[in-house]
């Protein structure tokens, strides 16, 4: 039973608890995502120190030939253009421009050997659009139920 006695001071303690867990999560991912960031960075640029071990890229396709794809990776908001890799073993449609997220390692000639992919399409838009829908109707839901009566 939520009693209704110092409502206002409770819902404002839990909101400032939850942002304070909010800015600590913010905080501590940022922290994290630098280091994955630079991880990546450093084995792009030099794959020989990261051969074999298993690597997660965001890619931009540029050029195929034959179930070889070169391609720009991402580090944080940007693709790095000036130095492209190649990979081996990306499944689907062969065409310039395809954005892939890749599961996958160095090996010793320096392609990028890819495991697993995922590439966002209409139905992880989707999943996005119901995830919202079924927020907005909780929401409502606890609106609508649920009042304070001084």
């Amino acid at each position: 039973v939520f009693s209704n006695k110092m409502a206002i001071p409770k819902c404002l303690g839990t909101v400032i608890i939850l942002l304070l867990l909010g800015s600590y999560a913010h905080y501590h991912g940022t922290i994290e995502d630098q280091k994955a960031v630079s991880y990546i960075h450093n084995c792009v640029n030099s794959p020989d120190q990261c051969l074999n071990e298993p690597l997660v890229i965001r890619i931009r396709t540029k050029v195929w030939m034959a179930n070889i794809a070169t391609a720009d990776v991402k580090f944080g908001k940007d693709y790095h253009t000036e130095q492209s890799i190649s990979v081996i073993g990306i499944r689907g449609r062969q065409q310039a421009g395809r954005i892939i997220d890749l599961l996958g390692h160095f090996d010793e000639r320096r392609n990028f050997v890819a495991a697993r992919q995922r590439e966002d399409d209409w139905v992880q838009t989707i999943k996005y659009i119901a995830s919202l829908l079924g927020l907005g109707l909780c929401l409502w839901l606890f609106v609508t139920r649920y009042s304070l009566t001084m």
